[in-house]
């Protein structure tokens, strides 16, 4: 499947953004662009690692749990082990 011209500009002009240091206005362009295309991973890499940059680590062990799991494929194997995230807990309280 090919990726529409206007989506592939969008993604070269987050990618200036985030060559300059705009990380807020990289992620707000990125979070729409995973809302319209949720299944983009290049866009969901790059708006994990802004998330990331921008100290939102937290946010992001928890969005798993909030959300839960889309597809089976999805988690992880039941023989992995527990990972972290810069030390986070591997688990969040649910709401």
């Amino acid at each position: 499947m090919a990726t529409p011209t206007p989506l592939l500009d969008e993604m070269r002009g987050i990618n200036l953004l985030l060559h300059s240091g705009r990380l807020d206005g990289a992620q707000m362009r990125l979070e729409a662009v995973v809302g319209n295309h949720p299944r983009f991973v290049e866009a969901l890499r790059r708006l994990a690692g802004t998330k990331l940059a921008l100290g939102e680590a937290q946010a992001l062990a928890c969005d798993h749990h909030a959300r839960g799991p889309r597809h089976r494929s999805h988690r992880p194997p039941r023989s992995a082990p527990p990972t972290r995230l810069s030390g986070l807990p591997t688990r969040c309280a649910r709401r």
